[in-house]
């Protein structure tokens, strides 16, 4: 009959529409689907390493049966907690490892750390082909260009690929009666090509075709691609890298990638994707390193691809930032699925805070039901039964028949509003209903309580994938605990620092005096390559400063988090999976074996406990370093430096690999600490919240243009002011 209807439709003089929101169907007037979006279904997503796959052992498996939906043009924002495979599901993607994947998109992808001549061992297979051809001692230009080339191959095929889509419309295009019916079916355009009469889509469809192949041509403009690049680098450029730099070529032409900081790598990583003009640009942590006016940048750059009509998934724990720019949540959960929700991260959780309250509502119900049921059977086993046998007899039926009432006492509707209609029988929750769910995750606490725990918030409180605990120093000194003194330094050409933008013989910063009091907080805060991760060397008394001294307090211990902590402790193993200081080929490191070798003295007991202290379960604790994600290598490194017991904390860049929830986690953590903190992080939330819970909290900015570590009364709200 459908078929009969297009037909009819097709000869007809007068343009007839079929279908449509609340018009009888999905007809072709309904054709709700872009060319450019993105449907999936039945993904599978595993993470099989190389030493894995030759032993025959399985994989993780991270996805199961789900659907990936990216329509052109929104922002999605992928949260989820670390370790569930958000890193993971970008790198299949960007390899075009996803079946059924359309192979007309485009795709570049931003990983959180530079690729560069060595692979990252905990990358997976599905990494470019082309990334271990990076090379170090290439400049940001080169590099810039060398990636536009890997990425025009495969923009050269998603091009042609859509032309072919295009000719196949043209050639079942019908002159004397419009698109054959299958065609219409099958067309992804938009619902106005069917007010179209056949010439006028043909010209429309020679037109789009002629634009492809013009595009394709531009790719073969060495000049011009040449210019487009360094406009690209000179968009994150900041403006006063030109004035305080002694030669005048820029950053980005004569400083190889292995001066570079984290935050201009990240820069150069942000230039090839404004560069690369893609279809959909997957973001892994782009805030990473990021200073304040990259930060500014980057959303200046999403406004770009939104104008492009480019599609983003971001992966991000920048709270401000997803809930600025992104259109749609992707939910990753635990049950190895996708979830769709529409709104920013505060949406998202209003959403899920709504859906907790909703659940545990329905669970107090289903208790105050049970406990009405329990209490009629007592008071029917109470009451005396009739005369002779008869009467005992219906007394014990009208108790069994309560007690399979309760047995089979459950919530009547799942969370679409559905009825059950399948009971099981002598488990008093129904399988797959809304109430097992939240009965596994209350922990003992039965919802009435649950209900009564808050008057502001209902949410479930945090479990230990997510806390941080830090225990409190015991010793007291009375006081500073760290002291520098007329400090000056400068960045070494021969040394891989991060302030590169400096002349050699210019001091980076001089006359620094800073007095860390005990248990004060200090969160310092600057461009890129301004200094910053320097002066915390520096502090931390791993680097001798060229003028001025650092005097620590008497048997003070300080701990240092680097900002790259977490990857080194990678790259410090081998391929294989053992330590590179481990003759045998046969030793996988774990994060137990690891702190196991680092503190002999301490036993397993103790060890498993700081570990869990950080948010590591038993099952991550034996994993192979190697398969854990970036957050869980910085809780391990976290929980390396607490079982020092330091007294003052230095932390680089601390938030960089973590997802939203361990970052509010930290942050809480770090508040209830009573230690002494030396902070740097761009992350405005994170820093804003240290200053407000911390009493004796200060800001410090190092001034390139003066060479000088300001403080700022103001806080970083001050600090964000100057660059509006």
């Amino acid at each position: 009959a459908w078929s009969e209807a297009l037909q009819s439709s097709s000869s007809s003089s007068t343009n007839i529409k079929w279908g449509g929101r609340g018009k009888g169907g999905r007809g072709t007037a309904r054709r709700t689907t872009q060319p450019y979006d993105i449907v999936v279904d039945n993904v599978r997503l595993e993470y099989v390493h190389n030493n894995t796959a030759k032993a025959g052992l399985p994989g993780k498996v991270l996805l199961e049966d789900s659907t990936l939906k990216l329509l052109s043009p929104r922002i999605y924002s992928l949260v989820g907690h670390n370790g569930c495979g958000k890193s993971t599901l970008l790198r299949r993607i960007a390899a075009g490892k996803i079946p059924g994947f359309p192979p007309h998109i485009s795709t570049f992808y931003v990983p959180q750390e530079v690729t560069s001549s060595h692979k990252n061992n905990n990358d997976n297979s599905d990494d470019d082909e082309d990334a271990g051809d990076d090379d170090d001692s290439q400049t940001p230009l080169q590099y810039v260009l060398s990636h536009h080339g890997k990425f025009s191959r495969q923009a050269n095929d998603a091009l042609q690929s859509r032309i072919e889509q295009l000719e196949e419309q043209l050639d079942n295009l019908n002159i004397d009666g419009g698109e054959d019916a299958d065609s219409c079916n099958n067309d992804d355009e938009n619902s106005d090509n069917n007010n179209m009469s056949p010439e006028e889509r043909m010209e429309q469809l020679c037109e789009e075709i002629s634009e492809l192949e013009e595009e394709k041509e531009d790719t073969h403009d060495t000049r011009l691609i040449q210019e487009e690049a360094k406009q690209a680098l000179e968009f994150f450029s900041d403006p006063r890298d030109k004035q305080h730099t002694s030669t005048e070529q820029c950053w980005y032409d004569h400083i190889p990638i292995s001066k570079l900081s984290g935050g201009y790598k990240k820069k150069m990583m942000l230039a090839c994707a404004l560069f690369c003009k893609c279809d959909l640009l997957l973001l892994d942590e782009p805030t990473n390193y990021l200073d304040v006016y990259g930060l500014v940048q980057l959303r200046k750059l999403l406004q770009i691809c939104t104008t492009r009509k480019t599609t983003l998934l971001l992966v991000s724990h920048d709270v401000d930032l997803n809930n600025d720019v992104a259109t749609d949540t992707i939910h990753f959960t635990p049950q190895c699925s996708l979830e769709y929700y529409p709104g920013n991260y505060n949406a998202f959780l209003k959403y899920k805070d709504q859906q907790f309250t909703h659940l545990a509502k329905q669970s107090a119900a289903l208790e105050k039901k049970r406990e009405l049921l329990v209490k009629s059977i007592d008071n029917v086993k109470k009451a005396t039964a009739g005369k002779g046998r008869a009467g005992q007899r219906k007394k014990n039926k009208t108790i069994e028949s309560r007690k399979k009432k309760l047995a089979k006492c459950g919530i009547e509707k799942d969370e679409n509003g559905h009825r059950w209609t399948a009971q099981k029988a002598n488990t008093g929750i129904k399988e797959g209903s809304i109430n097992s769910v939240d009965a596994s995750t209350r922990k003992k606490t039965s919802a009435a309580q649950l209900l009564k725990s808050s008057d502001t918030s209902i949410a479930p409180t945090p479990d230990k994938a997510v806390q941080f605990v830090f225990r409190d120093p015991t010793s007291t000194w009375g006081e500073p605990l760290i002291m520098a003194m007329d400090v000056g330094h400068s960045y070494d050409t021969n040394n891989n620092h991060d302030d590169h933008q400096h002349h050699e013989k210019h001091l980076l910063f001089e006359c620094v005096d800073l007095c860390i009091d005990e248990g004060s907080t200090c969160c310092l805060m600057g461009a890129n390559g301004s200094g910053k991760s320097t002066l915390l060397r520096l502090l931390a008394k791993e680097e001798e400063p060229m003028e001025g001294t650092i005097h620590h307090a008497h048997n003070v211990t300080v701990g240092y988090f680097d900002q790259h902590v977490a990857d080194n402790l990678v790259l410090e193993h081998s391929v294989d999976g053992s330590s590179s200081n481990t003759n045998s080929n046969d030793v996988v490191t774990t994060a137990l074996s690891f702190l196991s070798h680092q503190f002999p003295k301490k036993t397993e007991q103790d060890l498993r406990g700081e570990l869990t202290s950080f948010g590591l379960n038993p099952q991550q604790v034996t994993t192979n370093i190697q398969f854990l994600s970036g957050g869980e290598r910085c809780r391990l490194c976290l929980a390396f430096l607490m079982l020092h017991d330091p007294h003052v904390l230095i932390m680089d860049e601390p938030t960089s690999h973590l997802d939203v929830e361990s970052v509010e986690a930290l942050l809480y953590g770090l508040q209830q600490w009573k230690g002494t903190l030396i902070v740097v992080s761009h992350d405005s939330h994170l820093v804003r919240e240290l200053t407000r819970s911390k009493g004796n909290a200060n800001c410090y900015v190092i001034m390139p243009e003066e060479a000088k570590l300001r403080r700022i009364h103001g806080g970083i709200d001050a600090y964000l002011k100057a660059f509006k």
